[in-house]
């Protein structure tokens, strides 16, 4: 009996210090019968000579050399090209456990689901440290268990990231589901929110394998991102249609207030952090562009004290209450931040 095929999406940009470790990783699998899409976009250090070296050395490893588009582009190309019944998508500066595809396999073949999550160990490099995220048991989960759960893995973030999960083929591509090339924040939460309103079985394994690694505070999501607002807010506008079309998902609501008062909170938090040498004037214009832009909901529900406050004050347009709301917000966590630095 020929083993299931399983396709493994790499995207690949000037990580030429960390992508041995991850192929190799991939390669170690005690499983055999997959394939590794590394999509290499536009690496300018020396990463593309790596692809290529690896590929001389193991047939299961395919390259494609493009032009610089970012990772929704990497990831909708090794998409189109995969092959396999299950697909996975690993980041090129993080690692995965030997029996990861071993386990994975064994599980589709008893449960048949349409996706497998697992756990991740958060290796922090900085604090020398490791967190470990996982699942409480092995649970089988059908729909209606989906549509009781997906609120909370919804407001929790826990759906966000694509990397702690296989996926079923045929669901994403018989549903033409793709990465938004627009975006380059958010775009794993968006594909992940069409995902799971396409899905009717998932599987929750106990186990972890991925690798996620904490290198330093300079990653793309720790630095300031002039688009954030409006790319975050086009995540969470698509989030509230998908359930506005499925009746059955009204109570992800919240959930998708609690997300967009989140973010509206970090936008305005990221003025304090990136532009704190500037006037009070000028931090007050970027508070007021980003309360006046939208925000015209009135009935935000969101379940948190503070965020309840935040959203009352945003819908009454107060861009002055908003900015010392903010700026009290920002500087308490930079204590709690500063503070833990000792514990």
């Amino acid at each position: 009996m020929v083993e299931p095929l399983v396709s493994i999406i790499v995207p690949v940009y000037n990580v030429e210090a960390y992508l041995e470790q991850c192929l190799n990783s991939i390669l170690n699998q005690t499983y055999l019968h997959f394939e590794i899409i590394v999509v290499n976009d536009g690496s300018r250090d020396s990463s593309a000579n790596i692809c290529n070296r690896y590929a001389k050395k193991d047939s299961r490893i395919k390259v494609v050399h493009k032009k610089n588009k970012g990772v929704s582009s990497a990831r909708n190309l090794g998409l189109d090209i995969s092959r396999g019944r299950y697909i996975m998508f690993i980041d090129s500066d993080d690692w995965v456990e030997p029996e990861m595809i071993d386990h994975l396999v064994q599980v589709q073949k008893e449960h048949n689901v349409d996706i497998i999550m697992f756990g991740t160990y958060e290796d922090d490099l900085i604090r020398r440290e490791t967190h470990i995220i996982k699942y409480k048991e092995d649970k089988q989960l059908n729909k209606e268990d989906l549509i009781k759960l997906i609120p909370t893995w919804v407001k929790n973030e826990r759906i966000n990231t694509v990397y702690t999960k296989m996926y079923k083929a045929s669901m994403i591509k018989n549903n033409k589901i793709r990465f938004d090339e627009a975006l380059n924040i958010g775009e794993d939460a968006l594909f992940n929110y069409r995902v799971y309103f396409q899905t009717e079985t998932i599987f929750l394994t106990i186990k972890c394998f991925y690798h996620y690694m904490i290198r330093d505070t300079k990653s793309l999501s720790k630095r300031l991102n002039p688009n954030k607002y409006e790319m975050l807010t086009h995540v969470n506008d698509t989030l509230i249609a998908l359930i506005h079309n499925n009746e059955a998902y009204k109570g992800l609501l919240p959930s998708a207030d609690y997300i967009r008062i989140k973010n509206i909170c970090s936008c305005l938090i990221d003025i304090f952090k990136y532009h704190s040498s500037k006037s009070y004037k000028i931090k007050r214009k970027m508070v007021r562009d980003i309360v006046m832009i939208g925000n015209k909901k009135h009935n935000y529900r969101t379940n948190n004290f503070f965020y309840d406050i935040l959203a009352y004050i945003l819908v009454s347009k107060n861009v002055t209450l908003v900015y010392f709301l903010c700026f009290t917000f920002y500087n308490i966590s930079k204590f709690i931040t500063y503070f833990n630095k000792f514990r």
